[in-house]
């Protein structure tokens, strides 16, 4: 929601105080009850007072805020995550899942995840497809890590 363009803000803005909208081309009123779940790892207060969000919108979304930390920030919560995705790849891919060795979790939880939980989720899919051995070793891991 952070790269919206102001156009588009404005048009969302819209939508959300009147109820309605028009299609493309359209001529009457398409009415709608909505609700918006909305997520940015920008800081929309920074952009409002900057001018490139608009304040009326951010506070019509500012209703109930949730803040999910950064993986580097709950460390902690990895190897479960890991656990999950690794859970869940296999099930996709009716395989065994993976099992992570003692010191493979340790590792990935001292790494840095610029891609916060969408990179883990993607290492996970990689460990199942291309981990040799149904334990995965730090050096079964993506090279990139």
């Amino acid at each position: 929601i952070g790269d919206m363009p102001a156009d588009t803000q404005t048009r969302l803005l819209r939508v959300l105080a009147d109820g309605e909208f028009y299609r493309v081309g359209g001529h009457t009123p398409v009415k709608v009850d909505v609700r918006i779940i909305a997520a940015t790892h920008q800081n929309l207060e920074t952009l409002v007072q900057a001018g490139k969000f608009r304040e009326d919108l951010f506070h019509r979304l500012n209703v109930i805020r949730i803040h999910i930390p950064r993986m580097s920030d709950r460390r902690e919560d990895i190897p479960t995550l890991a656990k999950h995705f690794l859970s869940r790849a296999a099930q996709e891919l009716a395989v065994e899942p993976k099992l992570l060795k003692a010191e493979t979790e340790e590792y990935l939880k001292h790494l840095p995840w610029p891609g916060n939980v969408r990179q883990l989720e993607n290492t996970c899919r990689w460990i199942t497809v291309m981990a040799s051995g149904r334990e995965v070793h730090i050096s079964d891991l993506p090279p990139e890590l």
